[in-house]
C-alpha cells in the first residue's frame, strides 16, 4: 500500500480514513509553511506555486518533454527556489502514481 489518506468532513471535522491509493495531491507548500503570492509582469497577482506550475507545463510542452507527477513538482520547487521563495511545494500519492503522467485537459 501507499501513504494513509485521511479525509475531513462531518461537522465535528471528523476524519474519516480513505482507502491507500486513492488519489493524487499536489500542494503549495508544506503544512508548517504558509503559500506565497506572486506578481508576474503584466498578470494580476495569485499563487506563486500555480505560476510555477503554468510556467514549467508550458515549457516541458514547448520542450516535447513527457510531464510526469514526479518531474512537475521537483521542477516547480526548483524554480520557486530560484525565484526566491521559501515554499516547498509537495506531492502526495503512491510510488505508483509518481512517475505517471500529470494529464492536462485543453
Amino acid at each position: 500500500g501507499g501513504a494513509s489518506a485521511y479525509l475531513a468532513g462531518g461537522p465535528k471535522g471528523n476524519y474519516a480514513r480513505l482507502d491507500d491509493d486513492v488519489g493524487i495531491l499536489l500542494s503549495g507548500c508544506m503544512a508548517r509553511e504558509t503559500a506565497a503570492d506572486a506578481m508576474p509582469a503584466n498578470s494580476e497577482p495569485h499563487g506563486a506555486f500555480s505560476n510555477a506550475v503554468n510556467t514549467l507545463l508550458r515549457q516541458l510542452h514547448e520542450e516535447g518533454t513527457t510531464v510526469t507527477n514526479r518531474n512537475l513538482i521537483l521542477g516547480v520547487r526548483d524554480s520557486l527556489s530560484k525565484s526566491g521563495f521559501s515554499q516547498s511545494p509537495c506531492l502526495e500519492c503512491s510510488e505508483r502514481w509518481a512517475d505517471a503522467a500529470f494529464v492536462v485537459r485543453d
